[in-house]
């Protein structure tokens, strides 16, 4: 079993909440932010850790990610999809992007 790890860089995180799609299926910001906890096996203290204003840095960088797989910041395509309250699913570009195999995603790749 491996030990709780740090937060990962933003373009691993970014590439993995966008796996997590695949199924076609909709998912929920707060369903992301578990299974990237799960996932990357997150340390407590990490969890924990917040920016100057309050915001836990975890919570921040999931939102990040989901934001840039909708196409910020440079309004382009879209890798996911708001479809309801809270809720997204995955694109056609998404589904693409997938197709790479990439080991990382960052913003110039999608």
């Amino acid at each position: 079993m491996r030990s709780a790890q740090p937060l990962p860089d933003l373009d691993t995180l970014r590439l993995a909440v966008l796996r997590v799609f695949v199924d076609g299926v909709k998912h929920s910001p707060d369903e992301i932010r578990e299974r990237m906890k799960v996932q990357f096996k997150i340390a407590a203290q990490e969890l924990l850790r917040k920016h100057t204003k309050g915001n836990s840095v975890f919570n921040t960088k999931v939102a990040l990610a989901l934001a840039n797989l909708q196409g910020a910041p440079n309004v382009g395509s879209k890798a996911i999809e708001k479809v309801g309250k809270n809720v997204y699913r995955i694109t056609e570009h998404g589904k693409d992007i997938l197709k790479r195999n990439l080991s990382t995603l960052a913003i110039k790749d999608l």
